[in-house]
């Protein structure tokens, strides 16, 4: 890389890092802007495709959606934020139950498959057959599981505490996605500001270092720095536009 290109590279991330840093939270908005945008402007051609509309009154009618959606976005971000930490605590907790019971749905079918010759159909055929030779009033299916020595039974509890399972899983993080969600609205804002100002500080910090060698602690010490400017800069400014 040239000498000109090197010089590039550290302009960007000055002005990245300190766009970033320093006004994080109106950049946050606008991302919002921009994918509320694209997503009124997706839908509105999708269905004026469907509903046959065609050639520059299709584009100027996405385009106006894409407009309408896109303000809304930016006017509400709250909407975002809630529906984005509902939906991603409603994923992380689920995701703790469905893990147990997947790992319980395994071990049934690995009991199941230990015995899985019993399963083959002239195996099959000849005990159901036996079964109906001696008269036994069992579920076929139950005369090959207890042919493979699996109890039927056991099966059932482990189906049924699978159930339970994503049940609670359903359960519990529908009331994490609820709490989080009307966390990140009630203090949203400081966490997006906080975020983008670390995030904007470590590449100030970066950028620093490529001229400075500093030790750790030093470097610590300097992406506080910028990030408690940052901090400090982005809530005196909401604070004065609000």
């Amino acid at each position: 890389m040239d000498s000109n290109s090197v010089w590039l590279v550290y302009l960007v991330m000055m002005i990245v890092g300190s766009l970033i840093c320093f006004r994080g939270f109106r950049l946050y908005k606008m991302v919002q802007f921009l994918l509320c945008g694209w997503l009124g402007y997706f839908l509105a051609l999708q269905i004026g495709a469907r509903l046959s509309v065609e050639g520059t009154l299709l584009f100027v009618i996405a385009l106006a959606a894409g407009l309408i959606m896109g303000f809304l976005g930016f006017r509400y971000y709250k909407a975002g934020m809630y529906f984005s930490a509902s939906i991603s605590a409603f994923l992380v907790v689920f995701s703790f139950f469905w893990r147990q019971a997947m790992a319980l749905g395994k071990a049934l079918v690995e009991q199941v498959s230990g015995a899985e010759h019993i399963f083959a159909f002239g195996n099959f055929f000849q005990t159901v057959l036996l079964g109906v030779k001696t008269g036994a009033d069992v579920d076929p299916l139950e005369l090959v599981l207890a042919g493979a020595g699996v109890q039927p039974e056991g099966l059932s509890e482990g189906f049924e505490q699978i159930m339970l399972l994503l049940k609670q899983g359903v359960l519990w993080a529908a009331v994490a996605g609820l709490l989080c969600g009307i966390l990140a609205v009630a203090v949203g804002d400081y966490v997006i500001i906080i975020l983008t100002s670390v995030f904007g500080g470590m590449l100030l910090n970066l950028l620093v270092e490529q001229f400075i060698v500093l030790d750790k602690a030093l470097s610590t010490a300097v992406m506080i720095l910028f990030s408690v400017i940052g901090v400090v800069t982005q809530i005196k400014r909401e604070r004065q536009k609000g």
